[in-house]
């Protein structure tokens, strides 16, 4: 999802983050809850950032033109690989 057409750049950036922290830092076999556990505060410090980014975007939903405008044109590919932050 190169351009998160219907993300806005923050949000996409903070949902990124969360799917980092996730793949990235948990080690192969590590149990998904035993992660949450560990990484809870980190986990609900996202959350509340995609909440409210959330929030703020879907209160000018209906503003199309002007979000289409705000959006950054992206020209590259960024994967996710193990071990980044």
């Amino acid at each position: 999802m190169p351009d998160a057409l219907w993300l806005s750049d923050e949000l996409f950036e903070a949902i990124r983050k969360l799917n980092v922290l996730v793949y990235s830092r948990a080690p192969d076999g590590y149990g998904l809850t035993e992660f949450g556990k560990t990484h809870y505060r980190e986990i609900a410090e996202l959350r509340t950032e995609i909440e409210q980014l959330h929030i703020r975007d879907m209160t000018t939903l209906h503003e199309v033109p002007e979000f289409l405008r705000k959006k950054r044109p992206q020209d590259s590919y960024a994967p996710i690989r193990r071990g980044q932050s």
